[in-house]
C-alpha cells in the first residue's frame, strides 16, 4: 500500500467519523468508522498496518480532545489492530465459526 494513499484514507476516516457519525446516529448509537477501518486494514494488510492505523487514528482522536486520558485511544486502537492482524490469512486455517467468534470478541474488547 502506498504511503500517501494510506495517509489520505486515515484522514478521510477521521473526518468521516467526526462529521458524519452524528448524522447517522440512532438513539445515541453512532457507527464507529475508525474501528471498522482498523479491522479492515489489519485483516487485509496484517499486524503492522493495523497497529500503525490504530495508533494514528487514536492519536488524532486524543488530539481532538474526545477522550479523558491522553494516549488511551491510541493504545486501544493499536491493540485492536495488533490482535486483528493475527487473523490475516487465518480464515482457511481456523474453523469459520472460531474465526468469526475471534474477531467479534476483539471488537468487544
Amino acid at each position: 500500500m502506498q504511503l500517501n494513499k494510506f495517509i489520505f484514507m486515515l484522514l478521510c476516516v477521521f473526518f468521516l467519523q467526526f462529521y458524519l457519525a452524528e448524522l447517522l446516529s440512532i438513539n445515541m448509537i453512532r457507527p464507529d468508522f475508525m474501528t471498522i477501518f482498523i479491522l479492515y486494514t489489519a485483516i487485509k494488510f496484517g499486524r503492522f498496518y493495523g497497529v500503525i492505523a490504530g495508533f494514528i487514528l487514536g492519536l488524532f482522536t486524543d488530539l481532538a480532545g474526545v477522550g479523558s486520558y491522553f494516549g488511551l485511544s491510541s493504545l486501544t486502537f493499536s491493540l485492536t489492530g495488533y490482535l486483528t492482524g493475527y487473523l490475516k490469512d487465518q480464515y482457511n486455517r481456523l474453523i469459520p465459526l472460531y474465526f468469526h467468534l475471534t474477531w467479534i470478541g476483539i471488537i468487544f474488547l
